[in-house]
């Protein structure tokens, strides 16, 4: 049986990204990515052939969708907002694919 890709997006491009994306590319595709830093955005946008956005919220109003919404770091962002980015819920992904603690 064939492994399902997954859709992806990346909120937050800093030096752990690119070993997430790493783990992206093996298990599906990066569809966007998220960062404030126009450099950075930019550098990333370029690199992976993706649209990019300088805010979450700017992300969120895009009408994107993604099976998978990487957030590094969490700090400032709402699960719920995230939740309703998503085709699946969250938490039932999480249940479902065993990664609840």
């Amino acid at each position: 049986m064939d492994t399902p890709l997954y859709k992806y997006i990346l909120v937050g491009c800093g030096a752990i990204a690119p070993r997430h994306i790493r783990e992206i590319l093996r298990t599906g595709t990066l569809t966007a990515v998220c960062d404030t830093d126009p450099e950075r955005l930019s550098e990333y946008m370029t690199m992976y052939h993706v649209p990019g956005y300088a805010s979450f919220d700017t992300l969120m109003s895009a009408g994107l969708t993604a099976d998978i919404v990487v957030l590094v770091p969490l700090m400032d962002i709402m699960p719920v907002k995230v939740s309703r980015l998503c085709n699946k819920d969250i938490m039932s992904f999480a249940k479902t694919n065993g990664l609840e603690e």
